[in-house]
C-alpha cells in the first residue's frame, strides 16, 4: 500500500482539487461498515510479507476518513463566520479588529479534510484498490485533528530525539489574572517571564543534585499556552524539566546528578521566589 505523503515512491499518486468521484467498487460489510476488498488487501499484504495466516479482517484497522463537517464545531464556525467578522469590522471601521491570521485559521479549517478542497489518491499494485485522502490545514489553536496529529508528532520527537532518559518533571507556571494581559500582548514580556522562570528552577534544581558543580545545567524544553480548559484568556506556560543537572565528566561525557533533595518544602520555596521575581520583572518592564 503506498503511502500518500510521499508521491514520488507511488507512480499511480495524484492529486486534484475537483469535486470527488465515488471510488468504492465493492459492497461493504453490513455490520461493521468496512470496506471488505480493503481489509482483503491489508490481510494479503501482512500474510504475504509476514507469513500470518491467522489474521482476523473484522479487527484489522482500516483507513477511516473523518467528516469534520458533522461535527458541531465546523457547523457552528460555517454558519457564524461571516456574521461575526462583518460585524467586528462594523464596530471598529477605523482599525481591523481581526488579525488576518486569525482569518486565514478560520478560512483553512473550513478546508480541512474536505474532499472537494484537495485530497491525494493512494493506490495498492496487490489488488488494485485505491481511496482519497483530503488534505488537512495544519493550522494552530483550532483544529482538532491537526491540533492533536501536531502534539502526538511532537512528543514522539522528544521522547525519541530530545530527552535523554532520565527522569523528568512538569513545572507550570500560572502568573496573575493583573499580569495576563501583558503576557498576551507583548511576546517580549512573555519571553522575559519565561526566562525568569526557568533560571528559578533551574538554580533550585542545581542546588538539589549532590555533587553537581556550580556551572551545571539542566534541560527543559517550555510550552506557552494561551488559554485555559474554558478556552477563556490565560497566558501560562507548561514545561517538561529533567529532574536534575547535568556536567561534564572527566571522559568529556555528560554526567547526570539526579536532584534527589527535591521535597516539597522546596518546591514551595521556588513558588515563592518565582512570585517575587515575575512580579519584579512586570514591573521593571
Amino acid at each position: 500500500m503506498y503511502d500518500s505523503r510521499t508521491p514520488k515512491r507511488s507512480p499511480k499518486y495524484a492529486h486534484g482539487t475537483a469535486t470527488p468521484r465515488t471510488i468504492c467498487r465493492t459492497p461493504l460489510d453490513p455490520v461493521s461498515g468496512t470496506d471488505l476488498a480493503l481489509t482483503r488487501c491489508i490481510v494479503c499484504a501482512a500474510a504475504t510479507i509476514g507469513g500470518l495466516s491467522d489474521i482476523n479482517p473484522e479487527t484489522t484497522g482500516l483507513y477511516k476518513p473523518r467528516r469534520p463537517q458533522e461535527t458541531l464545531l465546523y457547523i457552528t464556525i460555517q454558519q457564524n463566520l461571516e456574521t461575526f467578522l462583518a460585524r467586528a469590522r462594523e464596530a471598529c471601521p477605523d482599525d481591523d479588529p481581526i488579525p488576518a491570521y486569525v482569518e486565514r485559521t478560520f478560512r483553512k479549517y473550513l478546508d480541512c479534510g474536505v474532499l472537494a478542497r484537495g485530497f491525494a489518491r493512494a493506490f495498492c499494485d496487490s489488488c488494485g484498490y485505491d481511496f482519497l485522502v483530503a488534505f488537512s490545514c495544519k493550522t494552530r489553536g483550532l483544529c482538532p485533528s491537526c491540533n492533536t496529529r501536531r502534539m502526538v508528532e511532537t512528543a514522539a520527537h522528544l521522547v525519541d530525539h530530545v530527552i535523554p532518559r532520565v527522569p523528568v518533571r512538569q513545572w507550570v507556571l500560572s502568573v496573575p489574572k493583573r499580569v495576563r494581559y501583558f503576557l498576551q500582548r507583548d511576546s517580549r514580556i512573555s519571553s522575559g517571564v519565561l526566562r525568569v522562570f526557568m533560571r528559578v528552577v533551574e538554580t533550585s534544581l542545581r542546588k538539589c543534585s549532590l555533587g553537581a558543580p556550580r556551572d551545571a545545567r539542566f534541560g527543559a524544553v517550555a510550552f506557552l499556552h494561551r488559554s485555559g480548559s474554558s478556552l477563556n484568556e490565560h497566558t501560562h506556560f507548561h514545561s517538561a524539566v529533567t529532574d536534575g543537572v547535568f556536567a561534564s565528566a572527566s571522559d568529556g561525557q555528560a554526567q547526570f546528578f539526579e536532584a534527589t533533595e527535591l521535597t516539597p518544602d522546596v518546591i514551595h520555596s521556588v513558588q515563592s521566589r518565582l512570585r517575587r521575581r515575575v512580579l519584579r520583572h512586570h514591573e521593571r518592564h
